[in-house]
């Protein structure tokens, strides 16, 4: 990998407004930083550090986010990304194959048994704006769910879903539990048949 880059407040868990950054020590020369200003280990200098990683590190870190994230991936490697992921696939498989078999609901994940899922499943209720559903998760049933399009446009376009407003997406973390989908699917039936 020459550049990786992720958040470290999703599959991380970490806290908000963190992320990972990995650049191969071949590939340093080739990328400029964004920002500069704050020179840190040159303060005496008008110019932004030219070696690494201080050409990159302007301003102030966000030291008690990365705290944070540095024992959410340290509680990660503790439990092992296997077997993380063994205890989130059958709640995967419940949540999919309680949403598939609706007719008020689409589900534009692909089957658990077809891919490798992280433990998101994203749908719309037919007719339903995907922000009013998780309104009504929120405020009805204390469930919590995304809703929109996800930073991610063109995937929508590609989906159908940009127009009306993108999907819901629920998210299974290591902490949810199969009575959490249940109470999900209970709502989302209950919605349907309000609606």
């Amino acid at each position: 990998i020459d550049l990786l880059c992720c958040s470290g407040h999703k599959g991380l868990l970490g806290p908000l407004g963190t992320g990972v950054a990995y650049l191969k020590a071949s590939r340093v020369d080739e990328v400029r930083s964004l920002r500069q200003g704050g020179t840190g280990s040159q303060s005496e200098s008008l110019d932004q550090p030219t070696e690494s990683p201080d050409k990159y590190e302007s301003g102030n870190p966000h030291a008690a986010g990365l705290l944070g994230l540095a024992a959410a991936v340290e509680w990660i490697q503790s439990q092992g990304i296997e077997a993380l992921a063994t205890r989130s696939a059958p709640l995967v498989r419940m949540l999919y194959e309680g949403l598939i078999g609706h007719p008020s609901i689409r589900v534009l994940t692909p089957a658990p048994s077809l891919v490798a899922n992280s433990g998101v499943v994203s749908f719309v209720l037919n007719g339903i704006d995907p922000r009013i559903t998780a309104t009504l998760l929120d405020a009805h049933f204390g469930i919590e769910v995304r809703a929109g399009l996800h930073c991610a446009p063109l995937v929508h376009r590609s989906l159908c879903t940009l127009e009306t407003g993108g999907t819901v997406r629920a998210s299974l973390g290591p902490f949810t539990t199969e009575i959490d989908v249940d109470a999900l699917l209970t709502a989302l039936m209950m919605i349907t048949t309000a609606m």
